[in-house]
């Protein structure tokens, strides 16, 4: 990106470059209305706690979610059923129905938690790609969200999470 980021990351610049222009604009677009003209702007000693969590939590995340992936990988192979799906007819209907969305949800979790994974690291070391790596996880983890079908939670959760990320964002070089 090597551009200036607005008045509050004016002396950080970022050298990593989104692969997609979309992704670069949603970054811009988080800039601008959480950051910019976000009604609350939180403290740079609550930022330097999240800063300092983030990694913790994102490294939590990533280890609790590998259960979770073995598990649909199982109901996926057909190793796996009855105690994830339903019982009899319902489940053998309902499993069919759901196989291509749960593929889906699988390969975007297991993409999360390929990207929280790398970014513990380099966010121990305030690094802006491990940043951009939570932002991926953040936008994917809408998509698994929106796809169970709770929207209203989904955005709830997105919003608050990407507030405080891109609160954050200034302390990562």
């Amino acid at each position: 990106m090597n551009e200036q980021h607005g008045a509050s990351h004016s002396h950080h610049t970022h050298h990593f470059r989104h692969r997609r222009g979309f992704l670069h604009d949603l970054e811009k677009l988080g800039d601008e209305h959480l950051v910019r003209k976000a009604p609350l702007q939180i403290p740079h000693k609550w930022k330097a706690i999240i800063a300092k969590l983030l990694p913790i939590l994102v490294l939590v995340v990533a280890i609790v979610s590998v259960p979770g992936i073995v598990a649909w990988a199982l109901f996926v192979l057909g190793f796996a059923g009855h105690g994830m799906m339903g019982y009899g007819g319902v489940y053998n209907s309902y499993r069919a129905a759901a196989y291509p969305i749960v593929l889906i949800q699988l390969a975007i979790t297991i993409a999360i938690t390929v990207f929280y994974f790398k970014a513990f690291n380099l966010l121990r070391a305030k690094k802006y790609l491990g940043w951009v790596y939570v932002f991926y996880g953040g936008l994917l983890g809408l998509v698994v969200n929106l796809i169970d079908g709770g929207i209203v939670w989904a955005l709830v959760w997105f919003l608050i999470s990407m507030y405080l990320l891109f609160q954050a964002k200034e302390l990562y070089h």
